[in-house]
């Protein structure tokens, strides 16, 4: 929500590479005794910005009954989560990976086949996958008044094909980044009552040594959520 992202430590401001560098004490968050510390990093990405994202998505949705991702990381597991939590009955997904998609049925979500994309009205579309093509896929599929949530991200132009199937229909784009302080209390709640299926979703604990060669497995789609153990 802010209108000039000046001060993001690492982008903006110097300490990315930083061995030691001193944060606002704001930027800590408290957590809490009963949480595992190595399920501590989902309360970031795979919790806190999928679920802000469905959150703004609600607000233009009044209420649905299925939804579809693209894109089964870690936010696009987040959100099969959250969606089931919510009581979403059908949370369909689109994965390639063999191991994601493993995961993915594990934790409530369910595998659907191109031809069945166009014979379903989705009302709700979350494109986790940063694929432009599964982008305009979205639009083109999700059923009229439907919302599409934009949490992958991309760093190429976007191109809508606005042809007659997305010309002729009310539909919502919901752009999402990160989430707001208020809501961690609430994501801490979400991460209490599924800690069986965020457990899923830490595939490997790395130390500093190990660090190189298992950020290059993961980039490669070997791993979704590695945890770093100092």
């Amino acid at each position: 929500v802010c209108i000039n992202l000046t001060k993001l430590i690492g982008w903006q401001a110097d300490g990315g590479y930083a061995e030691k560098v001193v944060v606002p004490e704001r930027n800590l968050l408290i957590l809490p005794e009963d949480i595992p510390e190595l399920l501590a990093p989902l309360l970031l990405d795979t919790i806190g910005t999928a679920a802000h994202g469905i959150r703004l998505a609600r607000k233009v949705l009044s209420s649905f009954k299925s939804a579809l991702v693209f894109g089964c990381g870690s936010i696009g597991l987040g959100s099969i989560i959250l969606l089931r939590w919510l009581g979403i009955e059908e949370v369909f997904f689109v994965e390639p990976n063999r191991q994601k998609a493993s995961v993915a049925e594990k934790v409530g979500g369910l595998p659907i086949s191109e031809e069945q994309l166009s014979n379903l009205p989705i009302p709700l579309i979350v494109e986790a996958s940063g694929s432009l093509e599964a982008r305009n896929q979205a639009l083109r599929i999700v059923q009229p008044g439907g919302a599409v949530l934009l949490l992958g991200e991309n760093d190429q132009p976007w191109i809508l094909e606005e042809r007659p199937l997305l010309r002729r229909k009310d539909v919502f784009i919901v752009r999402s980044f990160y989430f707001p302080r208020s809501e961690y209390s609430e994501n801490i709640g979400v991460l209490r009552e599924n800690l069986a299926s965020y457990e899923l979703i830490v595939d490997k604990l790395v130390s500093p040594e190990q660090f190189p060669g298992v950020f290059s497995e993961f980039v490669s789609g070997s791993y979704i959520k590695p945890v770093l153990l100092w």
